[in-house]
């Protein structure tokens, strides 16, 4: 093949692999509570990067089983454009708020946010603007934060009491 053939070639693979990743999304994952008759909580939880919704159920039922009889736990993963935490996850909440809801949440329920890796990370930003979380879901009681980091907005200086490295919460 001549080298004109090859560049095409490749810009027709990469372009594929691009549109099949963006319009052949996964779909969000909403899991029901196990039980009723506790507390209501939606734990509205972001995946890390690279990492689609589904690879979270089985970390979801466990915390589910965790929290089961006192709370009934829903929860909320959405699904993101080529799986980065970073492309829209403002509007990815607002969509997987209105699913929990139309799958039967009560308007009367707590919220919590969580997120692992990069989806951890940008998760106190958004929770630190309460106004722009979605309608419902906008008084959250806490995080759920694993392998995340904090980005230097939220850094306090290093509490070595507490342990080398560790830092407060703003």
């Amino acid at each position: 093949m001549n080298k004109f053939v090859m560049i095409n070639l490749n810009i027709f693979i990469v372009l594929t692999f691009v549109i099949y990743s963006v319009f052949a999304m996964v779909d969000d994952v909403v899991i029901e509570p196990k039980s009723s008759g506790g507390k209501t909580v939606a734990l509205m939880y972001a995946p890390g990067c690279g990492i689609g919704p589904e690879a979270y159920v089985p970390l979801a039922n466990a915390i589910q089983s965790a929290m089961t009889p006192e709370y009934d736990l829903w929860v909320g993963i959405p699904a993101l454009p080529l799986n980065v935490t970073t492309l829209g996850l403002k509007k990815a909440f607002n969509r997987v708020a209105e699913e929990l809801t139309k799958a039967g949440l009560p308007s009367n329920h707590e919220t919590l946010y969580g997120g692992h890796s990069l989806g951890g990370a940008v998760v106190p930003m958004l929770v630190a603007e309460p106004e722009k979380l979605p309608e419902g879901f906008d008084q959250p009681k806490g995080m759920v934060l694993m392998g995340a980091f904090l980005t230097r907005s939220f850094k306090t200086d290093a509490v070595p009491e507490v342990g080398p490295g560790q830092y407060l919460f703003d």
